[in-house]
């Protein structure tokens, strides 16, 4: 995928050198999200940061993303990348039946806290549609075997 990572702030979260606003988890979840030829308008993105998987699909061609950000430098930070790069193509959400229905792809960045994660497992299961595929990643020093245990009461 030729997507301009580099671009992408974190403002108007901490921005230094030695931050980016991407990590390989992003670049992973968007190119998954492009190989399976689910239209956008069927694709739920949660957790993403900065916006680096919603603009990758946005850039990509796909309209309609829908996007949930639990925190309002998230969104501002997505906003702002958006604008940067002359994106559309998304809308945001909150973690409710708009972000999810009908959605047969759901690309989730895993969140730290297990009761956040059954939140979103909980909310995929019930209002997704019926073969949606939930693709899931993380950084490996966040991610832990009860993650799939959450996972697994929500989905087979």
């Amino acid at each position: 995928m030729d997507f301009p990572y580099s671009r992408l702030r974190r403002w108007p979260d901490v921005e230094a050198d030695n931050l980016q606003a991407h990590d390989a988890t992003d670049l992973l979840l968007a190119e998954r999200g492009l190989t399976w030829g689910i239209a956008g308008h069927e694709i739920a993105v949660i957790g993403d940061e900065y916006g680096a998987i919603t603009l990758a699909l946005a850039a990509a061609g796909l309209d309609g993303v829908r996007v949930h950000q639990d925190l309002v430098t998230g969104r501002r930070a997505l906003d702002r990348n958006a604008d940067e790069l002359n994106l559309s193509g998304f809308s945001s959400h909150e973690l409710e039946a708009t972000l999810l229905d009908g959605a047969r792809l759901v690309l989730l960045q895993l969140p730290k806290a297990l009761a956040e994660l059954e939140e979103i497992a909980d909310a995929v299961a019930r209002w997704a549609a019926p073969d949606v595929v939930l693709v899931a990643g993380g950084r490996v020093k966040h991610m832990t075997l009860t993650q799939n245990e959450v996972l697994g009461r929500s989905f087979a």
